[in-house]
C-alpha cells in the first residue's frame, strides 16, 4: 500500500519527467545542472525516495520556474 509521502514523491517524479520531456533535456544533464548526483536523480525519478526542497530549487532554477510549481496540484495555491 502505498503511504501518503510515497504518493507525493511519485507526483513530482511525474512533473520532472514530464519536464524533461517537454525541455528535451536529458536525466544527465538536469543532474549535471542542478548539482543533485546523477545516481540520487535516477533514485527519486524512480519513486525510491523523496525530494529534499533544497532539491526542489535545484530543478526548478534549471528549468526557470518557480519550485512550486514541481508541487503536485493539490498543494499550489488558488487565486481567490
Amino acid at each position: 500500500m502505498a503511504t501518503y509521502s510515497s504518493w507525493i514523491s511519485q507526483a513530482i517524479a511525474q512533473l520532472v519527467i514530464a519536464l524533461l520531456g517537454e525541455t528535451g533535456l536529458t536525466r544527465r544533464a538536469l543532474a549535471t545542472s542542478s548539482g543533485i548526483t546523477y545516481s540520487t536523480l535516477l533514485r527519486k525519478l524512480d519513486g525510491q525516495g523523496e525530494f529534499s526542497v533544497q532539491e526542489l530549487y535545484l530543478i526548478a532554477k534549471v528549468f526557470g520556474i518557480p519550485p512550486s510549481e514541481l508541487l503536485p496540484r493539490a498543494f499550489q495555491r488558488v487565486a481567490a
